[in-house]
């Protein structure tokens, strides 16, 4: 027998887990079901017995029983001899074992043999001699050569059918092939690829001549040209030809006195509608009711020259109803724009998407600072913008006859002369659906919802209304508005102030403001401009942007992200609040 410790790969002082540590390693290493089909295979089993003949020999024996002094020392002295046999003898190992570890019936202290295999046929791993496991597998499958989920190797089970329920020749149980026909070439329904049955009609029950069972055609005639009832197919065609035109002169009939009937309705009375419209419109422009007079225009269509009235009467109503200027500057989210006495336009902030790149703009009588981009109203009511334009915020150029603008986070709206509204840029909220809106007299856009102010003094609103900024429905005597992030704030004409919305920094606590002329919402923070020409103002204060107390002789204020933004009445511009931008 070889050294064990040589065999197992460890040092005569190795402890009994750093023996079972190896014996596990070469274990997996050269167990023979790693090796079948391999030239190696007869050398791994030699290999392996000798490892499982090592290892019963360590550990059946003590920790420090040096086997190089045991068997290869021949000059051992007769009292380590003796004291040896007393040992044995005192065990009972010489009476039972061998020196090569086995007794009489070749099996070891651990109860194997030397060939590595129990009384019960199986080894330390669990393989009998033809590698198959206690559970009666080799490499996942049976001796019948099935694996544990009834599919051998070719993936059929023992009724022959694979998994998806097809046997070798590709129909199922109930004899259908992928496809579903069966070897006959017929589906389930009991057709073949050409449509016809067994009894060779086709699903309208017709056979290959033309005719089911009864005989009959698609016509209802027999081969002998006769139907059900005797009469001869030459009998049915000259009756039902007279049916049809019968059939074709009520017809034009009818559609004439329909096409009477569209011309009175869709031509003669909207002509005349429109005519009536088209009239009370000169009217109106000669009472100088420019706004009446433009609905009345739209009104009447195309009717005679309504179109070019149309464009001569918002002209009109655009020179009388023209911006005030009251919008000079407004303070953006990082940015913060205002005109100049010239009419030309300063910008300055953060600058990522160009939206401070307005210094070539001139004839600019309103300007409004969004997220990352600013619109500009010039005299004329053409609208110009710079700036982030990836939801179309900045699509302005089609814009005419407009009277005011405002820039929410991500998209622009604008007021036309007539008290329309038009709306362009991220309309996730609806912030943006305003088409429908009439008879508004002012604007404001948020962050995500619209506000507008109608001539009645009422308020509508449109966009994301999660914190109720959008709850203006019963607001009354209204004579401005401004939304916020979250918010909105109204301004009454008794000078009072309204707001609702998300209130978290105590920016829609204005209740009890007075005297108030103008108000201005930013993101969390809300200005008011008092009658005497300073400002107060309620809300997030953590850049100073409230610090608005010491203010005087303010004709106009703007709040913005984390900044207010005021004008002195000799043109001056000052701002408290971030000026990281």
């Amino acid at each position: 027998m070889s050294d064990p410790y040589k065999v197992l790969g460890v040092k005569p002082s190795a402890s009994a887990e750093e023996i079972k540590a190896a014996y596990r390693k070469l274990v997996k290493e050269f167990h023979p079901d790693k090796h079948l089909d391999n030239p190696l295979q007869d050398l791994a089993e030699e290999r392996m017995r000798e490892i499982n003949a090592a290892y019963d020999y360590l550990s059946g024996h003590s920790q420090s029983f040096n086997y190089s002094r045991s068997y290869s020392h021949k000059n051992t002295s007769s009292s380590e001899k003796k004291s040896g046999a007393k040992a044995k003898a005192e065990t009972g190992a010489s009476s039972t074992y061998g020196r090569d570890g086995y007794d009489k019936n070749g099996y070891d202290r651990a109860g194997y043999d030397r060939a590595g295999y129990g009384k019960d046929g199986f080894d330390r791993t669990g393989y009998d001699k033809d590698g198959y496991d206690k559970e009666g597998y080799r490499n996942g499958y049976n001796r019948a050569g099935y694996g544990k989920d009834g599919y051998n190797r070719n993936g059929y089970a023992r009724d022959g059918y694979d998994k998806a329920g097809f046997d070798k020749d590709g129909y199922d149980r109930k004899g259908y092939n992928r496809v579903g026909y069966d070897r006959a070439c017929y589906d389930r329904s009991g057709y073949n690829k050409e449509g016809y049955n067994r009894g060779g009609y086709n699903r309208a029950g017709y056979g290959r001549n033309g005719y089911n069972r009864d005989g009959l055609d698609k016509d209802g005639f027999n081969m002998q040209g006769y139907n059900k009832v005797g009469r001869h197919r030459d009998e049915v065609q000259k009756i039902e030809r007279k049916r049809k035109k019968r059939y074709l002169t009520i017809s034009l009939s009818l559609v004439s006195v329909f096409a009477v009937f569209i011309i009175v309705y869709a031509i003669i009375i909207p002509n005349v509608e429109a005519k009536s419209a088209y009239s009370e419109a000169l009217s109106l422009v000669e009472a100088e009711d420019y706004r009446g007079a433009v609905t009345k225009f739209e009104q009447a269509g195309n009717y005679h020259d309504a179109e070019s009235q149309l464009d001569a009467t918002l002209e009109l109503l655009f020179e009388a109803t023209r911006h005030s200027g009251s919008d000079e500057m407004s303070a953006g989210y990082y940015h913060k724009v205002w005109i100049r006495a010239d009419g030309s336009v300063s910008a300055t902030g953060r600058n990522g998407n160009g939206q401070c790149e307005v210094s070539e703009w001139g004839h600019v009588i309103a300007v409004s600072a969004g997220v990352s981009h600013t619109v500009g109203l010039r005299a004329d009511g053409s609208v110009i913008a710079a700036g982030r334009n990836d939801n179309g915020q900045c699509d302005l150029s089609g814009w005419r006859y407009i009277i005011a603008i405002s820039a929410g986070y991500y998209y622009t709206v604008g007021l036309r002369a007539d008290g329309s509204v038009f709306a362009t840029g991220r309309n996730d909220y609806g912030q943006c659906d305003v088409a429908e809106w009439r008879d508004i007299i002012a604007i404001s856009a948020g962050a995500s919802h619209t506000i507008g102010l109608r001539a009645d003094g009422s308020v509508i609103a449109a966009g994301r209304n999660d914190y109720g900024q959008c709850d203006v429905s019963e607001w009354k005597d209204i004579i401005a508005v401004s939304a916020g992030k979250f918010y909105t704030v109204g301004l009454r004409a008794d000078g009072s102030v309204i707001a609702i919305g998300k209130n978290d920094f105590g920016q829609c606590d204005v209740s009890e403001w007075r005297d108030i002329i103008a108000i201005s919402a930013g993101a969390s923070h809300t200005i008011g401009l008092r009658a005497d020409d300073s400002v107060i103002a309620k809300g997030r204060n953590d850049y100073g942007q409230c610090d608005v107390a010491e203010w005087r002789d303010i004709i106009a204020i703007s709040a913005g992200y984390q900044r207010t933004i005021g004008r002195r009445a000799g043109g001056s511009v000052i701002f408290v609040g971030g000026s990281s931008y």
